[in-house]
Order: structure tokens, then C-alpha cells, then sequence
């Protein structure tokens, strides 16, 4: 093998590629520790914790609390318009809707107008691992098919994706490859999942700067 023809970024793709960094929302506050372990011996980089609590570094915010807090903490928000609009850092849970989907596409809650939005606010999709495992077995199949149709709308028109486990039981954690893996047999492509944990990364550190 000619190391020579090795890309310079070659090691750093397999770093953050067999690593990852992930989001959690325990039922429990008191429950963190018991997720941080399971998630070293995952192999999971760094686990981060969602939470509602205004000092919390990592926001799950309603529309009314973006604007407030988008300067000082990293801001995650349930998937609309509004919120993407007001300049949520992460949207997830577009395609949880339980309404039926159309005659020829999903009902997945991306369209053109609103990935385009998310361009323009340097905003990220997140895909919720967790909706899926919790879902029914007729419902996860339509979330499954709505998440690749948001996929392709996302690659079509240059948005950041994320998969993360939203994890609520340390049960419901996965393995870097095993979760990754799932995600790529729906459609992603490995440096789509690449580039969405470099720019969650790069979230990260500005706003755990300001704790």
C-alpha cells in the first residue's frame, strides 16, 4: 500500500466516523451517570444531555425561547417553520406527524421552502433514532420512509443532516458503528454523517465556551 496516496484527512475521517458524538434526554436528571457509562463502554465519544432547564447549556426550547437564547446556548427545537425561521441551531422530529402521507410522496414535514430556510440559518436536521425505536411497528415503518425522504431533500439542497439516539433509557444507546450502520443502510451517505458530527462538534465547543 502506497501511504503516499493516503488523504491528509484520512486518519480524522476514521476518527470521527468510528466515534460520535450524541445527544440524550433522560427521563431523569439523577439518571446522567448511568448514561455516561454505558455510553464509554458503547464507545461513544461524547454524550451530551438535552434538557429543558434554562441553565442548561444544550436548550430544548419552544418557538418563544429562541430568539432569547440562541446567542448563549446551543438550541435544539421540535421541527416547524417557525422555529427554523427564529434560528434554531438542531430541528428534529419532522416526521412524526401522525397524519396519513400523500399519494406520491411522505408526509415527512420538509419541503423545498423550509430546506431552504435551514440553508440560509446554517441550521441542522437531526434525525430522531429514538422516534423509531419507540414507535409502533406500522408507524415505524412510515417514519423510517419519511426520514429517507428528508434525506434526499436535505442532499438536494445542501442542508446539514445529524442522526442522533435521543436516548430516554440508557437501553435505547447504541454503538457508533451499529447506529451509524442503520443510518446508512436508509440512505445516507458516510460523509453526510461525517460532516453533521464535525458541525455538531463545532457547536459544541462554542457553547460549552460560555459555561
Amino acid at each position: 500500500m502506497n501511504l503516499s496516496k493516503i488523504p491528509k484527512n484520512f486518519y480524522t475521517i476514521v476518527a470521527y466516523f468510528y466515534s460520535m458524538f450524541d445527544i440524550a434526554f433522560p427521563k431523569n436528571k439523577k439518571d446522567q451517570d448511568q448514561f455516561s457509562d454505558m455510553a464509554k463502554t458503547l464507545g461513544v465519544k461524547d454524550l451530551c444531555f438535552l434538557s429543558t432547564d434554562k441553565k442548561s447549556d444544550i436548550l430544548l426550547a419552544d418557538v418563544k425561547q429562541i430568539s432569547s437564547f440562541k446567542k448563549s446556548k446551543l438550541i435544539f427545537a421540535k421541527g416547524c417553520r417557525e422555529a427554523i425561521e427564529a434560528g434554531a441551531h438542531v430541528l428534529f422530529d419532522f416526521e412524526i406527524d401522525k397524519r396519513d402521507d400523500f399519494l406520491h410522496h411522505r408526509a415527512s414535514g420538509l419541503n423545498q421552502v423550509l430546506c431552504n430556510i435551514a440553508k440560509r440559518k446554517n441550521s441542522i436536521i437531526a434525525f430522531n433514532f429514538n422516534s423509531i425505536l419507540n414507535a409502533d411497528d406500522g408507524f415505524k415503518a412510515k417514519i423510517i420512509g419519511r426520514i429517507q425522504q428528508n434525506i434526499k431533500l436535505c442532499r438536494k439542497y445542501k442542508v446539514s443532516m445529524l442522526p442522533l439516539s435521543f436516548a430516554a433509557d440508557t437501553f435505547e444507546l447504541r454503538s457508533p458503528t451499529d447506529f451509524k450502520a442503520f443510518f446508512i443502510d436508509i440512505g445516507m451517505h458516510p460523509k453526510e454523517i461525517i460532516d453533521g458530527q464535525k458541525k455538531f462538534k463545532e457547536l459544541l465547543d462554542k457553547f460549552r465556551k460560555t459555561l
